[in-house]
């Protein structure tokens, strides 16, 4: 049911509706449902109401902050820098700032400029500086990764961009033009 509900089209998920509103009625584990819905983040569905239900019963949403962001593991701040994907409102990206530091791990920083590439953050100044500042980054897969993210985030004069790029870091005039 999980695959062909969340991923299907509005109509088979109404089919489906009362039998997965049963099937998530007693699940009371908050772990399940963080792992799930990393998964669901990367097979990049609408999230379905019974789901906003669901994280709101378990309040997942409110405690992203303080437990998956906050954790020493990579593997969980990347699942809440996926819920947070999900569930979020461009207010809430702003937690992902912190996670962009060079500090960070290289994973962790590319889980949230691909979550930011996929928001609806395009007008916030504070999350485009915060990306921006990656396009002088040590780390070339940064680099593209966050002027991919400059790019889906439809940012204004992406052309400067591109030439301050291929000036200061010409070998990666390659992977900038593909």
């Amino acid at each position: 049911i999980r695959d062909r509900y969340t991923l299907d089209k509005i109509e088979v998920r109404r089919h489906y509706d009362t039998l997965a509103k049963l099937l998530l009625k007693d699940i009371k584990d908050r772990s399940t449902i963080v792992e799930f819905l990393a998964d669901l983040f990367d097979r990049e569905p609408l999230l379905d109401p019974v789901f906003y239900d669901l994280c709101q019963r378990l309040n997942i949403k409110k405690t992203i902050a303080q437990v998956e962001l906050r954790s020493n593991r990579q593997r969980d701040k990347i699942k809440g820098v996926k819920l947070l994907g999900l569930l979020g409102k461009v207010s809430d990206y702003h937690l992902c700032i912190p996670l962009l530091s060079r500090d960070e791990i290289p994973s962790v920083r590319i889980a949230c400029l691909k979550m930011l590439s996929r928001s609806i953050a395009e007008k916030d100044t504070k999350i485009i500086g915060a990306v921006s500042a990656l396009l002088d980054d040590n780390d070339e897969n940064i680099r593209l990764h966050a002027f991919n993210t400059l790019v889906a985030l439809k940012v204004p004069a992406l052309g400067e961009v591109i030439t301050d790029l291929c000036k200061n870091h010409p070998a990666m005039r390659p992977r900038l033009y593909k």
